[in-house]
């Protein structure tokens, strides 16, 4: 039986330094992703409390102007522990805006924009997060990297499963079952034959979806508006 390996909660890391600004963003993080992820926030007021938990991290939402050890600094220490880890650096001055590119990162966001900006860039980041840091799918010729997986097709008794690096899989699991397996709704039933990966999409029409490899796969008619309103939350929230 194909089976699961997931990481069973999201390990995420808030950092700041002032007391209300720390309540704000943990406030702000449970509420983005409560409901689709399972979430365990460790908050710290400075680098060296953040560091002394010994923790892998798959996000982390990091001030940059910290006492004694700046943000990116921070972020670097983590990345050497956590190399998947997904950084957000939060900050009330534009002018480290070229200073943050020093250390990999998702993004930056002013204070003053948090509540529009960091739901969408926590969603972004944490399917990729968790995927990047270990999500397979065990089937019985070998596993399968889940963030590898462009579409699944079912043909007869089979469920084909397409990779990014052209290879294919198959295993005796229906689609739906897949699908609830997986658990991540970046996955998407555009056919009865098919259920594709959205960060793979690079155009849509009613009929049919476009992948970044030119593959073409067919949307029925009953599935039409599941997928174009998914395609376009998933736009929403990862751009």
């Amino acid at each position: 039986m194909t089976q699961y390996t997931w990481q069973p909660q999201l390990q995420i890391a808030v950092c700041d330094d002032d007391p209300a600004m720390l309540q704000r963003l943990v406030a702000l993080t449970t509420e983005s992703l409560s409901g689709r992820y399972s979430c365990c926030v460790h908050t710290a007021a400075s680098a060296e409390e953040l560091l002394a938990k010994k923790l892998p991290f798959h996000l982390a939402v990091l001030d940059i102007e910290l006492p004694n050890r700046s943000g990116i600094e921070l972020a670097t220490a983590i990345m050497e522990s956590s190399p998947h880890c997904r950084v957000l650096f939060v900050s009330g001055y534009a002018r480290y805006v070229s200073d943050v590119y020093d250390v990999p990162h998702v993004g930056m966001i002013l204070k003053d924009q948090l509540e529009h900006q960091l739901p969408k860039f926590l969603l972004r980041s944490a399917a990729f997060a968790l995927a990047e840091a270990g999500a397979h799918l065990a089937l019985k010729d070998g596993t399968v990297p889940v963030a590898d997986i462009c579409y699944m097709e079912r043909q007869g008794h089979w469920t084909h499963i397409y990779l990014r690096d052209g290879s294919q899989q198959r295993t005796r699991e229906k689609l739906d079952d897949l699908l609830r397996l997986i658990g991540n709704p970046a996955f998407c039933r555009c056919h009865v034959s098919y259920v594709v990966y959205l960060p793979y999409v690079k155009a849509m029409t009613p009929q049919q979806l476009t992948l970044q490899n030119g593959q073409i796969l067919p949307v029925s008619r009953p599935n039409r508006v599941a997928v174009k309103n998914a395609f376009f939350q998933y736009i929403s929230e990862h751009t």
